[in-house]
């Protein structure tokens, strides 16, 4: 069982119960409503800008390469969706 808390700009994940790991959380723009609305624009192979809301705060840089994770929709609405995300050559490829 999963259970994710989100506080601000950094989420905290809890794997059942024994483990905790703190990630920064990232932001796409434009700003979709839903992950599936998300997925379907990056299978359409539509640009999408994944963003550090805050960098000058939290240092925080989304990398080229590698993990992602990120949250939606931006700030000041309620986030109602997570996603963790793939980033290739500074791309992103896919969400699960």
């Amino acid at each position: 069982m999963r259970k994710r808390t989100a506080i601000g700009n950094s989420a905290t994940t809890s794997l059942l119960g024994n483990e905790s790991r703190s990630h920064s959380m990232a932001y796409v723009s434009p700003n979709f409503k839903t992950k599936k609305a998300l997925r379907e624009a990056i299978a359409a192979g539509k640009d999408i800008v994944v963003f550090q809301p805050n960098i000058d705060i939290t240092g925080a840089k989304v990398p080229d390469n590698g993990v992602v994770y990120l949250e939606g929709p931006h700030y000041p609405a309620r986030h109602s969706w997570y996603a963790v995300g793939t980033m290739e050559n500074g791309k992103l490829v896919k969400i699960k």
